[in-house]
């Protein structure tokens, strides 16, 4: 195996191994320009057969408040409808221009 190849193996099992999983977040807004960063590296992700299946939402002010509290009322209520019931939620492909 070559040393670019070990540096490789070492980075993805550094990154697989160092992985979490959060479940409590600070309530302070994500910066715009880290979104588009994020999403940008994300839309580069493979997919089986080139399907692209994922659609991205960003919310931010009013329409992330309603989400959030339709949330945590179907959490409580134990009734989770499905996403296509959601009025917040379409199916659309992410465009970082509108973020």
């Amino acid at each position: 195996m070559s040393t670019e190849s070990l540096d490789v193996a070492g980075t993805v099992d550094s990154v697989m191994r160092g992985r979490r999983t959060t479940r409590a977040f600070l309530p302070n807004a994500v910066p715009r320009q880290t979104l588009i960063d994020v999403l940008d590296v994300a839309r580069t992700a493979p997919s089986t057969f080139n399907t692209q299946p994922w659609g991205v939402h960003v919310l931010i002010g009013a329409a992330k408040q309603q989400l959030s509290e339709a949330l945590q009322q179907a959490h409580a209520s134990k009734s989770y409808p499905h996403h296509a019931d959601w009025p917040l939620v379409r199916r659309c492909p992410l465009s970082v221009t509108n973020l």
